[in-house]
């Protein structure tokens, strides 16, 4: 028959892709070409591809490509990887699938708008939250406003959860 290993097992971010080599051993004399396939994936926007899909007769690996869709919740999902040789004789193994947060963050303010008087000021929290375990710093840059205003933050860059925006017309 052919052998895979008893469990696979992978950890991959929603909207990212990660492989895995799979290898075949194959006992009891046999020969010839193996098939791969993956079924039964819990979650259709999970894919699992294989290069090659078919294992030659002398080769006895392939990568699988494991690719996790943006919009997959985080958690944890199962597969099941077949292995077909000559004569219909297959063996199959479980993949489970962990989907984490990737890794970034969003911007909020609060308030979300300013009313200012010419030659005023006023200010904004801009509020990071971070997801996917991202600790980096967050460099903020101001854009758009007409001739005359300007913004600045404080601190830039931050590693905190949150900076001031203050604007001046």
């Amino acid at each position: 028959g052919r052998w895979l290993p008893p469990h696979i097992s992978r950890s991959i971010a929603r909207g990212a892709n990660a492989t895995s080599t799979v290898t075949i051993t194959r006992v009891g004399g046999l020969t010839g070409d193996v098939a791969l396939t993956a079924e039964a994936i819990s979650n259709a926007g999970i894919t699992v591809a294989f290069a090659p899909s078919t294992i030659a007769a002398a080769n006895t690996t392939s990568t699988a490509t494991v690719t996790v869709g943006a919009a997959v919740p985080a958690g944890s999902y199962s597969a099941t990887v077949r292995a077909t040789g000559p004569g219909s004789v297959a063996t199959t193994v479980a993949l489970t699938i962990t989907v984490t947060e990737a890794q970034g963050y969003t911007l909020t303010t609060a308030p979300s708008s300013l009313s200012i008087a010419p030659g005023a000021a006023s200010s904004t929290t801009v509020s990071i939250a971070r997801t996917g375990g991202f600790a980096g710093g967050v460099t903020l840059a101001i854009a758009g406003f007409p001739i005359g205003i300007t913004a600045t933050t404080t601190p830039n860059p931050t590693t905190a959860n949150s900076a001031a925006l203050s604007v001046n017309v």
